[in-house]
């Protein structure tokens, strides 16, 4: 049985479904529809966005939101304001966030007879407490994510790593370390274990490489290079198990004229540009900022630099072929690329832009869920021969060094993390057990420890039969600095290589890899959030891979089991080692023998089931709830509301915004050109008048106030049922927080938006076309 299926994340959809409280009635729209409409005896309630203050530890929310309510018998509604706090739930995978235990702190109607606000007040709370609502996921990160305070990791590298380039054809082999070559039975041939490439020794006197269906070969693996028309009779005696399928595709040669592409090699991860011909500029942003339109990576001119981002990390050098250094800041012109231009998906790695704290955020958040007790008793553990383990630099902690397994010795114990879940024992033999506490000293390993990422994986809580865990994209290869989200730690990390007996030789190698930080032209995408790779320059089995292991649960090679094989190398839901050759959604483990998990249940049933299949397409993942409803998720068009801090509610049309006084709705803030043309206006007539009238008209009162619209606002008294609130005048602070949740709400449901597309129509595996948008 071969090792693994592909994993190709590329394809990955997600089918959300969700389940409407048993009080609303059969025909209500999907829970993560707004505005929303709540129906009890009492009366209706149509509940808008909620607007989000704070996001404390990603547990629980301060926000508020606009309704409006209609008692029964009535037929006109009344608008208000309810701030609440409540627990949350994020679930990463359908991209929604389950509010419960909402408790309403208080609510704010213009009205002002107290008999009356008490009954809407009543009508509010009645409606809206005691259910589970569901919001998107973008929406909330994008209201807390401008002032969100994410710390640096320390230890990072930051190290240029080789960099290439070409402005011809060219393809970058890489070697985990020098090449280490498998014999193949009954043949001359051997192969490269190491590499992301189909990579042939024959007679110890020649390479071969498969570059898709022709071949290269070279008397010294550092070229020259020439296209082979007829390959060896051995390569006709390669295995049929599966293994060797892509390779038998090429044989024999195809033919044609293609120019010989440059074949760059490195023995550690490297990066490659490539240009089509000489590199073109064209200017983006301010400041004499260009970029090079035909090359797929992210390369910028400036001043007399050129600037490359990959991975998340900028280097700078006076030519594209170097030497690189790493930049440690940023020039500020980049800050001005237009999120819609060609090149808006950088701006996740400028520091200060919104959508480098979005990235920031959404990798601190982290993917919980329960494991049983019991768990422990699926785990298998493997070492090559007698357990090895070395002491971790700085630390007093132990890690195994001969098993693919993430094994560490604290003192006599001995901890395990897989696929995200803590297991602890007191013998490297068993029985393993879930842990349900941590040793501190663990979460002290630096980056430069190929341990690092298990820092990531947390206990949050336990009980007599379940422990709740989770982990944060960091275990998935995300780290953060500079105030940006990067791809891995910037270390390279050496692979462990063993020898055992195999194919009827006594000393055949096993090779474990760790995750690599650069090598694929790693990428950000907005739409996912998630990194992806580069184009096939990087190799036929993905830019972070491996092409053969060891599975000594089958006693069997795989070629093919690559680390990411896909667009996306890191993100939600979705994780792969590298080194097991297993996936982790949702912390179900699985491998070619089978699964367990295969139902999870978290908190209060809210995510009653989510199911994985994975398939020759990719990885399916989808939902279904507890009354097992399912449909699209999506907005409602059906108006569009926002709670003021003051208590009011506001609504923005192409009149500027708007405020409800209880008698219909008042302008109280026109658009800027509208605004700046009266204001023109006004000067002139108030230049006309003595000064001592100047002051009455403009003095520091808002234009509002001062041509009457906000008459009806002060006349709003006790419109609130906290009566030690009172209403404030429409000003510039006022403006620019309405101005701030209108963008935020729109941004958040067209990045929900975009990446639910994302997910359903993701594009080729591994590849990415030219011109790109990836915003």
């Amino acid at each position: 049985m071969q090792l693994l299926a592909r994993v190709a994340m590329a394809s990955v959809f997600i089918a959300a479904s969700f389940v409407a409280a048993a009080q609303e009635p059969a025909n209500a729209p999907a829970p993560i529809d707004f505005p929303r409409e709540l129906v009890t005896d009492a009366g209706t309630v149509l509940v808008h966005a909620p607007q989000i203050d704070t996001w404390k530890k990603f547990e629980s929310i301060e926000a508020r939101l606009a309704v409006a309510v209609t008692p029964a018998g009535e037929d006109e509604p009344v608008y208000g304001v309810a701030e609440f706090t409540a627990d949350t739930d994020p679930n990463l995978e359908l991209r929604v966030v389950a509010v419960e235990n909402l408790e309403i702190t208080v609510t704010s109607f213009p009205v002002s007879d107290d008999s009356r606000r008490e009954q809407l007040d009543a009508i509010v709370r009645g409606a809206i407490q005691q259910r589970t609502h569901y919001v998107p996921l973008d929406v909330i990160l994008s209201y807390i994510a401008p002032d969100a305070s994410v710390p640096d990791e320390e230890g990072l590298s930051f190290e240029a790593p080789p960099i290439f380039y070409s402005s011809t054809p060219a393809i970058l082999v890489m070697t985990d370390g020098e090449p280490v070559l498998a014999p193949l039975p009954d043949t001359k041939l051997k192969y490269a274990v190491n590499t992301n490439w189909d990579l042939f020794r024959y007679k110890d006197r020649e390479w071969y490489l498969r570059v898709d269906k022709r071949w290269l070969k070279s008397d010294e693996l550092g070229g020259p290079w020439l296209w082979d028309k007829r390959l060896p009779g051995d390569f006709k005696k390669l295995p049929e198990d599966g293994n060797w399928d892509e390779v038998k595709a090429a044989m024999p040669p195809a033919k044609g004229d293609a120019s010989v592409p440059v074949v760059f090699t490195s023995d550690r991860p490297a990066e490659l540009i490539v240009t089509d011909g000489q590199p073109n500029l064209r200017s983006i942003g301010e400041g004499g900022l260009a970029y090079i339109p035909n090359t797929e990576s992210d390369v910028f001119h400036l001043e007399q630099d050129y600037y490359y981002l990959v991975s998340g990390r900028w280097f700078r050098a006076a030519t594209l072929r170097g030497p690189w250094a790493h930049v440690s800041e940023l020039p500020d012109a980049f800050a001005s690329i237009d999120p819609e231009s060609e090149k808006g998906h950088v701006l996740a790695a400028v520091p200060g832009t919104d959508e480098a704290r979005l990235a920031v955020v959404e990798a601190t958040l982290p993917r919980k869920a329960t494991v049983s007790r019991d768990a422990g008793e699926k785990v298998n553990v493997f070492f090559q021969g007698e357990p090895v383990f070395e002491e971790i630099p700085g630390t007093t902690i132990e890690r195994a060094t001969n098993s693919y397994n993430d094994i560490l010795k604290v003192d006599e114990t001995y901890y395990l993390c897989d696929n995200a879940v803590w297991y602890v024992a007191g013998s490297v033999d068993g029985p393993w057990v879930v842990a349900d506490a941590i040793p501190a000293v663990i979460y002290t390993i630096p980056p430069s420890s190929p341990s690092y990422h298990v820092t990531h994986v947390h206990v949050y809580d336990s009980n007599d039969s379940e422990v709740s865990t989770g982990y944060t994209s960091g275990y998935l290869g995300v780290s953060v600095s500079f105030g940006v989200a990067m791809y891995g730690t910037g270390w390279y990390y050496p692979s462990y290589y063993g020898y055992y007996p195999y194919y009827g030789y006594p000393y055949y190698p096993a090779y474990y890899p760790y995750p690599y930080s650069y090598g694929s032209g790693a990428w950000y995408n907005p739409n996912t959030g998630m990194y992806g790779r580069s184009a096939v320059a990087y190799g036929p089995y993905g830019g972070y891979g491996r092409a053969a292991s060891y599975n000594p649960e089958t006693g069997a090679y795989a070629r093919g089991a690559v680390a990411w094989d896909s667009n996306e190398i890191a993100g939600r839901g979705v994780a792969y080692n590298p080194r097991t050759g297993t996936g982790v959604a949702t912390h179900r483990y699985a491998n070619e023998s089978g699964s367990w998990g295969e139902s999870l249940v978290t908190h209060n049933d809210k995510w009653l089931r989510t199911k994985s299949a994975r398939g020759d397409q990719g990885t399916v993942i989808t939902g279904e709830t507890g009354a097992g409803r399912q449909g699209a998720i999506g907005r409602s068009a059906e108006g569009d509301l926002y709670a003021g801090k003051d208590g009011a509610v506001y609504r923005r049309n192409e009149d500027g915004w708007q405020q409800n006084t209880g008698d219909g709705w008042s302008t109280v803030d026109l658009p800027d050109e509208r605004a700046a043309q009266i204001d023109k206006a006004r000067t002139t007539i108030a230049d006309r008048q003595p000064r001592a009238d100047r002051q009455s008209t403009l003095g520091t009162r808002s234009f509002a106030e001062s041509m009457g619209t906000a008459g009806a606002q002060n006349r709003w008294s006790g419109r609130t049922y906290d009566s030690t609130r009172s209403p404030r005048s429409f000003d510039s602070s006022r403006r620019n927080e309405l101005n701030r949740s209108f963008n935020a709400r729109n941004n958040g449901y067209q990045r929900y938006n975009n990446r639910s597309a994302g997910n359903l129509n993701r594009g080729a595996i591994g590849e990415r076309q030219l011109p790109r948008r990836r915003r």
